[in-house]
């Protein structure tokens, strides 16, 4: 199939070639771009943005233990009032931090260590409201009783899941960051292997079409070389004859035009040897050689009547000058004898 193609249509086939493979390249490059920015994007997401929540959770939780100690050792209801206001406003703000670091959980053991801290952090808060309603009914020392200890047993107890939480997140995020380097590093070797495997297709294929090209092109200038030379003893390749292109019809035509030398030729050879009955082919209007040939022989055929006609005269003209000698000599014999 490919041999019988135009070479236009096999050159426009070679660039559609080198722009497919062009269009793969930057495909794959698009999609593996895509996956590094989706895997940046988790990485962010599920790993940087819920560290800045648990460090936000870590300081509120530190907040409201100092502020319990302030309340503790105020000397007047309103600054009471202050500083539990202030721890409110604390609990709420870890509340709220929970709740956005919990939709950043993609595994079942980080949720299940989420689980355990929310658990150490409801213990707390029970502390806490224990307290409140002990400063609320003037029960200090109940408060700071509690305060020191169970409610600080509890305390450090959720500080050691916050500080399990960050210590998790920190290698878990690590462990996406290395992913994304590896990541990273295998879509820069694809796209290099993808890239090189692509210039050498497209070499190859710039290399095919050339001396698909030039080699039948060279055989074309070596076969008009010899014709100029006079050399017809030439066999065009048949690898070329079959060809459906442009190199094809050439080819045909050159040994159409070998064929017809050669028959020119032939005609010439037996003219040369005197046989004026040989009859030259015009092959078409526009054949000079051809018409010249036959003008002459025609010319010679004419030329050589005319020799003929004159020989014949010449010979007629000696057989008489040959029966007047004879009469001649005849008479004289005649005459002698009558002496």
């Amino acid at each position: 199939m490919f041999k019988k193609m135009k070479i236009g249509a096999k050159l426009i086939m070679g660039f559609l070639i080198v722009a497919l493979i062009a269009g793969i390249i930057g495909g794959v490059g698009i999609y593996n771009l895509n996956r590094l920015s989706e895997a940046d994007a988790f990485l962010y997401e599920k790993a940087a943005l819920p560290l800045t929540q648990l460090l936000n959770i870590t300081e509120y939780f530190q907040r409201i233990r100092v502020n319990i100690h302030k309340v503790l050792l105020a000397e007047s209801q309103e600054e009471m009032d202050i500083y539990l206001e202030k721890i409110d406003e604390y609990s709420e703000e870890i509340e709220k931090n929970s709740k956005q670091f919990e939709g950043t959980i993609v595994s079942e053991e980080a949720r299940k260590e989420f689980q355990n801290f929310i658990e150490a952090k409801n213990v707390y808060n029970q502390y806490l409201e224990e307290i409140h309603k002990n400063i609320d009914n003037d029960q200090i020392d109940e408060a700071k009783s509690l305060a020191n200890g169970a409610a600080a047993d509890a305390a450090g107890k959720e500080q050691e899941k916050i500080r399990y939480l960050v210590d998790s997140k920190i290698n878990r995020a690590k462990g996406t960051a290395d992913s994304n380097t590896k990541q990273a590093k295998t879509v820069s070797f694809v796209m290099i292997s993808i890239a090189v495997i692509g210039v050498m297709i497209s070499l190859i294929l710039g290399i095919f079409l050339s001396l698909s090209i030039t080699r039948p092109v060279k055989e074309a200038t070596n076969l008009a070389t010899a014709i100029a030379e006079g050399d017809l003893n030439l066999v065009v390749p048949e690898i070329y004859l079959k060809r459906g292109d442009e190199i094809g019809d050439l080819s045909k035509e050159y040994k159409k035009m070998i064929s017809t030398l050669k028959e020119k030729s032939d005609v010439v050879e037996r003219i040369a040897e005197n046989d004026l009955t040989v009859e030259p082919k015009v092959a078409s209007e526009k054949d000079v050689l051809g018409k010249s040939l036959v003008m002459m022989v025609s010319s010679l055929s004419d030329s050589m009547a005319q020799v003929n006609s004159a020989v014949e005269q010449t010979a007629s003209g000696s057989n008489q000058v040959a029966q007047a000698s004879q009469s001649l000599s005849q008479g004289a014999t005649e005459q002698a004898s009558s002496l």
